[in-house]
């Protein structure tokens, strides 16, 4: 059985072995797919990138943070499945003579890191960083962890 497709258009065929096999222009097709999500894979890392970059710019009294993204499996009660996934700020750095906002500040006047980290953590949620960073950053099949440093002069 043969549908004889124009063979301009991306088909398969079955040929006079009984083998099916793609024609040209399906294999030129799965080429530029390949090229597509090559490019898309590139142009999510630099909205990431931006991101990040933003983050920086918004907060100028952040010199570095390391950010955790992990992801792991659960189930429901019914026993279906999902990758559950979070991306949480781990450590934080100030940089030296910064005006500070108030909001990180301690009763003592100190930069509270903990409550910076959540700060930017808040941030990078409402950005929704974490489902492009853990397409980019974990292993898609298994829950993982990565965690990544990140310094102002590196935006």
């Amino acid at each position: 059985m043969n549908a004889a497709p124009d063979a301009d258009l991306p088909a398969y065929h079955v040929g006079k072995d009984g083998i099916v096999r793609l024609n040209d222009a399906g294999q030129a097709l799965r080429e530029q797919h390949k090229n597509i999500e090559a490019q898309v894979a590139k142009l999510d890392r630099n909205w990431s990138d931006a991101v990040l970059a933003a983050l920086f710019l918004r907060h100028p009294w952040v010199d570095t943070l390391t950010i955790e993204v992990s992801s792991n499996w659960g189930y429901n009660d019914f026993g279906d499945h999902y990758l559950s996934s979070w991306c949480r700020v781990e450590e934080v750095g100030i940089v030296a003579c910064a005006a500070l906002p108030g909001d990180i500040l301690g009763d003592d006047g100190q930069v509270d890191l903990h409550v910076a980290a959540l700060l930017l953590g808040d941030a990078l949620d409402a950005a929704q960083i974490v489902n492009h960073a853990r397409d980019l950053l974990l292993k898609p099949d298994e829950g993982s962890r990565v965690s990544q440093h990140h310094r102002r002069s590196n935006c």
